[in-house]
């Protein structure tokens, strides 16, 4: 009957189970079992997806906290070598005073008590002078490079709690490092998502397949980078 192939489910109703098997054009013997194994695929991939989906999860967080101990670290950074800056401005300016003070002691027209006081004035600049220059270290090196014996300044409550601007650009480095494996990651968690979604539209076992597997190495990929990157940073 012509365009029986397009219109024969109008008379399902009418049919045996047998006779109804036999006039459908999609159905074959082995329907059953190629049912059953996509089935099980559908079920494999949706779990594996889930998984995938979860360690993604965890690099959105983990890559938000530690981008934002890295914008931290970058300020502070700057805060330190500015502040390593304005003491060097200010000891600069004490140089020039303790050096005027000192040029005025060689002068022979001063009186005994101009000169005593000049010398106990001059005995302070050098005194600062060593400060500014102890202060200086600790900002640049940290309370903790520089030993208990050199801590001159009181930072948050108390002495030897000054991290410096190399401590804070290692620090920033590497946060970067760690920053650049969570793209890394979530680049390869991405694709293996996306390969994972394609597989489970396609019907063709080679190809679907050959999906799967590449969503699983993307996925490990991805998950390799996840774990370096914690290891990296110490630590959720």
């Amino acid at each position: 009957m012509p365009g029986w192939n397009w219109i024969w489910w109008l008379d399902i109703p009418n049919l045996t189970p047998r006779e109804r098997e036999m006039s459908d054009p999609v159905q074959s013997s082995d329907d059953p079992k190629r049912s059953l194994s996509a089935d099980r695929y559908q079920l494999i991939c949706g779990v594996t997806l889930g998984v995938f989906a979860a360690i993604m999860a965890v690099n959105n967080i983990g890559g938000s906290r530690w981008g934002a101990e890295e914008i931290k670290a970058a300020n502070e950074k700057s805060s330190a070598y500015a502040w390593y800056q304005a003491k060097s401005i200010k000891e600069s300016l004490m140089e020039n005073h303790r050096d005027n003070v000192a040029a005025e002691l060689e002068s022979t027209r001063i009186t005994p008590p101009h000169r005593a006081a000049l010398e106990k004035d001059l005995l302070k600049l050098n005194g600062e002078l060593q400060r500014y220059k102890k202060e200086k270290r600790e900002i640049l090196e940290g309370s903790e490079s520089v030993g208990e014996k050199n801590w001159v300044i009181a930072h948050n409550g108390g002495l030897g709690k000054v991290k410096g601007a190399k401590d804070w650009e290692k620090s920033l480095k590497l946060y970067e490092d760690a920053g650049d494996q969570f793209d890394y990651s979530a680049l390869c968690l991405n694709l293996a998502i996306v390969l994972g979604s394609i597989s489970l539209l396609i019907s063709r076992p080679s190809v679907r397949n050959a999906f799967f597997a590449g969503m699983l190495t993307f996925g490990g990929i991805g998950t390799y980078w996840l774990i370096t990157a914690f290891i990296f940073v110490g630590g959720f």
